[in-house]
């Protein structure tokens, strides 16, 4: 069932909020695709992340593959790029992104096999 594991799997993790928190993250990346910054690199790049991560919303469940996935919609890292026109900004992205990196290894260490399933 397309979309339908970006409904079922955000429940099982976090209860009745997991859903809404799901729409959020696609909301978020709709408001980045259809930005001025992801406009300025072209209608190609624009509708390429648009389309690849409706695909990817449609017919992948969120986990652990998802990052890896993500790699391919590309000029989403343009996008940020153009964002970080301050030092203040870029900092707050860096410290951003390494405390992502943080928690992800420390949740994978957390994971108990066989009953542990990846985030």
């Amino acid at each position: 069932m397309p979309f339908q594991p970006w409904i079922d799997i955000p429940r099982w993790l976090w209860g009745d909020v997991g859903p809404w928190l799901a729409l959020a993250v696609v909301l978020a990346f709709v408001a980045v695709v259809l930005s001025p910054v992801m406009r300025r690199l072209g209608p190609e790049m624009q509708a390429w992340t648009g389309a690849y991560l409706a695909y990817l919303v449609a017919v992948i469940p969120p986990g652990s593959s998802l990052v890896r996935f993500l790699l391919l919609a590309f000029p989403l890292a343009a996008a940020l790029v153009g964002w970080t026109r301050s030092r203040l900004w870029l900092a707050a992205v860096l410290v951003a992104g390494v405390g992502g990196q943080v928690w992800w290894v420390w949740t994978f260490w957390q994971l108990v096999p066989p009953t542990g399933w990846p985030p």
